[in-house]
């Protein structure tokens, strides 16, 4: 299972992740967009912060990644719709000037098939001359973690992460421990797999389906991608076909 009980020590998790940083380059690449769609939007970090700026629609497949969302953004008395989806066959009510998707969301579509359909229905939901802004993990940086075992022992959690790679696919084995109140943990596992795709795969695909690409950058940065980045972002743009 991906993103269930896990969703409720994700913040704490992901305590280091540079979000004000990757909001800043969304906010310098989508131009004069005013309603934008967010693709899985987790619990709803980024989608705080771009809130501010845009009329956001949120979507996500897990709903208990959806309810912290909620929870985030009604404390912060942000009106935002959040939506229960996968991105490889959603549907907007109508096209929006943006759509963006942070934190290799696309590196969890395991197949060139569910990749090129997630960025057909970009295109489809998408203004023309709207921007599509998105990551990945590089090839580098999950190869990097075959075989690799990690753990960590937090006030929130404690995990042991185990890796390993099969062809094209990283598989991830996360072993979580959260303390409840009465001094016992409670133990959940999540199975995660993310792809390793390439530069030149995403490249194809994003002129398959119709997008040109602005930009091909290191990790929200206007720096160019390096042999040992570790993140590599994409900005393309929606076409006439």
């Amino acid at each position: 299972m991906q993103y269930g009980e896990l969703s409720f020590v994700y913040d704490a998790l992901m305590y280091d992740m540079p979000y004000e940083k990757w909001a800043e380059f969304i906010f310098n690449n989508l131009g004069d967009a005013n309603v934008i769609a967010e693709l899985g939007c987790g619990t709803g970090n980024i989608t705080e912060i771009i809130s501010k700026k845009y009329d956001v629609t949120a979507l996500d497949i897990s709903e208990d990644m959806l309810e912290i969302a909620r929870q985030k953004l009604l404390k912060s008395g942000i009106s935002t719709r959040l939506i229960q989806g996968d991105m490889c066959n959603f549907s907007l009510h109508k096209e929006v000037d943006g759509i963006v998707c942070a934190c290799d969301g696309i590196n969890y579509l395991t197949t060139p098939a569910k990749v090129k359909q997630a960025f057909l229905n970009v295109y489809k939901n998408v203004k023309t001359g709207g921007r599509f802004i998105f990551d990945i993990s590089s090839k580098n940086k999950l190869s990097s973690m075959n075989n690799q075992l990690y753990s960590e022992d937090c006030d929130d959690a404690t995990y042991i992460w185990r890796n390993k790679i099969v062809n094209d696919l990283l598989e991830m084995e996360i072993t979580f421990f959260v303390p409840k109140d009465d001094e016992t943990y409670l133990r959940f596992d999540e199975h995660h797999i993310q792809r390793m795709h390439t530069v030149d795969e995403i490249s194809k695909w994003l002129n398959e389906s119709g997008f040109k690409i602005i930009s091909i950058t290191d990790d929200y940065t206007n720096n160019s991608v390096k042999e040992d980045t570790q993140r590599i972002t994409f900005c393309a743009e929606k076409v006439e076909r």
